[in-house]
C-alpha cells in the first residue's frame, strides 16, 4: 500500500465501509423480529442485547491490545469471517440456546469491525478535511442504511426473513475481499497501552472529550431505540407491514444523505460544532414528542416524523463526530475505543431498561420518553464544550 495515495486508500476504505453498512442495515432492523420469531419474550430479547452490549464494551477496550499482536487488517478479516459463520449458524441451527448465543456473538462482533474501520479511516484522513470526511462517511453509511431496510422489508413480506440474512452475508463478502487484497502492509503505530481505568482517565483529562462522550451516548441511545424498538412499534402497534416500514426507514435516512457532508464542510470552515449540535438536539426532541402522540397509521405522517427526527440527528451526529476527531490525534485507538463504547453502552442501558419495562407492559412508548430524557440531559454538555471556531 506504500505506493497508493491517501486519497486512493480513503476511496478503497469507503467502498469497504459502504458494503459493510449494507450488511448492517439489511439485518439490524430485523434482528429483534428474528429473535421474536423464536418464541421468546421481550425480556429475553432485551437480555440478548444486554449481554451482547457487555461483550462489546469489554471487547472494544481490549482490541487496542490485540492490535499490538495482530495487525488491524488480519483482525478485521477474522471478525468478518466470524460474522459470516454466525449468519450461517442463524439460518441452519434450530436449538434455541445456540441461536441466542450466536445472535449475541453476531451483534458484538459487528461493532468490532466498525471500530477497526474507524481506526483505519482516522489513519488515512487529513486533519483539515475531517468535517468533510466524516460527513461523507455519514452520507455513504446513511445511503446503505436507507436502502437496506427497504430491501429487507420487501424480502420479508414476499419471501422470508432468512433471505434478508443471505443478502447481508453477500454484502459482507465485499469488505472481506477488500481487506484480503488491500492494506497488506498496513502496520499498527506503536503506542503506550494503558489499563482500562487509565484509558478512561486519559480521555476524560480533557473536559471537552468528556462532554462529547456524553453527547455521543445520547445519540446512540436514540439509535438503539430506532433499531430495536421503533420498527416493532410501527409493526405491532401502528400496523404497518414490513415493506412500508422499509419505505419509512428509507425516507428517514434522506436528511443524512443531503445534510451530513454540507454540515461537515460548515464545521470545517464557518461555524463551530456547538451550534450544530444544539440545533440537532432541539429538533430531535420535538420529533420524539410527535412520535409519542401519533397513533395514526397514516404513512405520510410517520414519514414526516421520522424525516424530521433524522434532520436533527444529521446535525447532531455530524457535529459530534467532527468535534471528537478534531480533538484527538491520529491512531489514538484507545480514545476512539472509549468513545465508541457509547454505542454498546447505549444498547446496554436501553435493553436493561427494556427487561424491566417488558415485565409491566408490552408497549414501546416508554422508550420514546427515555429518548427525550437523554436528549434533554445532553443539552448541558452541548452548551459546555469549547467551540473549535
Amino acid at each position: 500500500m506504500k505506493n497508493i495515495s491517501l486519497k486512493k486508500k480513503l476511496f478503497i476504505l469507503f467502498i469497504a465501509i459502504f458494503f459493510f453498512s449494507i450488511h448492517l442495515s439489511t439485518t439490524a432492523y430485523v434482528n429483534s423480529s428474528l429473535i421474536e420469531s423464536w418464541g421468546v419474550s421481550n425480556s429475553i430479547m432485551s437480555m440478548v442485547y444486554t449481554i451482547s452490549s457487555i461483550i462489546t464494551i469489554i471487547g472494544l477496550l481490549y482490541i487496542p491490545r490485540i492490535n499490538k499482536i495482530m495487525t488491524r487488517r488480519k483482525l478485521t478479516l477474522f471478525f468478518i469471517i466470524s460474522i459470516i459463520l454466525c449468519v450461517i449458524g442463524l439460518l441452519y441451527i434450530k436449538d434455541i440456546f445456540l441461536l441466542l448465543s450466536i445472535m449475541i456473538i453476531f451483534l458484538s462482533i459487528r461493532s468490532f469491525v466498525v471500530f477497526q474501520n474507524d481506526i483505519l479511516l482516522e489513519h488515512v484522513s487529513e486533519e483539515k478535511y475531517i468535517g468533510r470526511i466524516r460527513g461523507a462517511l455519514i452520507v455513504l453509511a446513511s445511503t446503505a442504511w436507507g436502502f437496506g431496510p427497504l430491501v429487507s422489508g420487501y424480502f420479508i413480506d414476499y419471501f422470508s426473513i432468512e433471505v434478508v440474512y443471505w443478502l447481508g452475508l453477500v454484502a459482507a463478502l465485499v469488505p472481506l475481499f477488500i481487506f484480503f487484497f488491500f492494506f497488506k502492509k498496513e502496520e499498527n503505530k506503536k503506542q503506550n497501552i494503558h489499563s482500562i481505568k487509565k484509558m478512561y482517565q486519559e480521555l476524560f483529562k480533557d473536559r471537552n472529550l468528556l462532554y462529547v462522550f456524553f453527547i455521543s451516548l445520547g445519540i446512540n441511545i436514540f439509535y438503539a431505540l430506532s433499531i430495536i424498538y421503533i420498527p416493532l412499534h410501527l409493526h405491532s402497534f401502528i400496523g404497518f407491514d414490513w415493506s412500508e416500514i422499509g419505505g419509512l426507514l428509507l425516507i428517514s435516512q434522506i436528511p443524512f444523505i443531503f445534510f451530513a457532508y454540507p454540515i461537515g464542510k460548515i464545521a470545517d470552515s464557518y461555524i463551530g460544532e456547538q451550534e450544530i449540535i444544539i440545533t440537532g438536539v432541539l429538533i430531535s426532541i420535538l420529533s420524539l414528542i410527535g412520535m409519542i402522540f401519533t397513533k395514526s397509521s397514516n404513512f405520510v405522517a410517520w414519514a414526516l416524523l421520522l424525516f424530521t427526527s433524522r434532520v436533527g440527528m444529521s446535525f447532531l451526529d455530524t457535529g459530534c463526530e467532527t468535534y471528537f476527531y478534531k480533538k484527538i490525534k491520529k491512531d489514538d485507538s484507545e480514545k476512539i475505543a472509549v468513545q465508541r463504547n457509547t454505542f454498546p453502552l447505549s444498547y446496554l442501558l436501553i435493553s436493561g431498561i427494556g427487561i424491566i419495562i417488558g415485565i409491566f407492559t408490552e408497549s414501546y412508548v416508554p422508550f420514546f420518553v427515555i429518548g427525550i430524557i437523554s436528549f434533554i440531559i445532553i443539552l448541558y454538555p452541548a452548551f459546555k464544550i469549547e467551540d473549535t471556531l
